[in-house]
């Protein structure tokens, strides 16, 4: 094992992914939370206490997802002989502008693809369909379900962080496809 190599294993030690299991345990209380505003119902209306409680764990679960967006790009930002394009506060803080954000959701996760391509040397990751992946997430918990928005969007996390984790273990990058100190340039692949 190189020197280089040594370092990105340390580096991605050293800033450990989210964990993915928080975000379906909060999914999950937000599924029996649904169970229980239907039990409790009185003419068609959960009872206070169990709506309140709702809408705190499914803010909950999008605050917790935006911390894990910043987990990814702040593990990454941190490999020695890469230059990640995007900081981790703007990977979070781009979210929140409107029409913007449909646009954002696909581009960090296509960041995300070219450490991981550039770090294995091939095409193994498509950030494009984690966007797509993403969207849809956010679409079915905003209009139809929070738990299966959430077990959906979780379940893109726990791509993310199986891709990153194989990036971080890779054999080293070649001297010739290391990276140049401009954050705009992506050498290699």
């Amino acid at each position: 094992m190189n020197e280089l190599s040594a370092r990105v294993r340390l580096a991605s030690e050293a800033q450990p992914l989210p964990k993915m299991w928080i975000g379906v345990l909060l999914g999950i209380i937000c599924l029996v939370l649904e169970i229980a505003g239907i039990v409790f119902s009185r003419n068609g209306e959960s009872p206070p206490i169990v709506h309140t409680a709702y809408l705190i764990i499914s803010y909950g679960i999008w605050l917790y997802w935006l911390f894990c967006v910043y987990k990814f790009h702040e593990a990454v930002d941190r490999i020695p002989g890469y230059q990640h394009p995007i900081t981790p506060a703007r990977a979070v803080a781009f979210h929140f502008l409107p029409l913007f954000n449909i646009y954002w959701i696909f581009r960090w996760p296509t960041a995300l693809a070219k450490f991981v391509n550039w770090r294995m040397q091939a095409k193994k990751m498509h950030g494009w369909i984690v966007g797509v992946l993403v969207l849809f997430s956010v679409i079915i918990f905003n209009a139809f379900d929070s738990f299966l928005g959430a077990m959906f969007l979780f379940g893109c996390g726990w791509y993310l962080n199986h891709r990153l984790k194989k990036a971080f273990t890779a054999p080293p990058v070649p001297e010739s496809a290391m990276m140049s100190l401009s954050r705009n340039q992506i050498l290699g692949l």
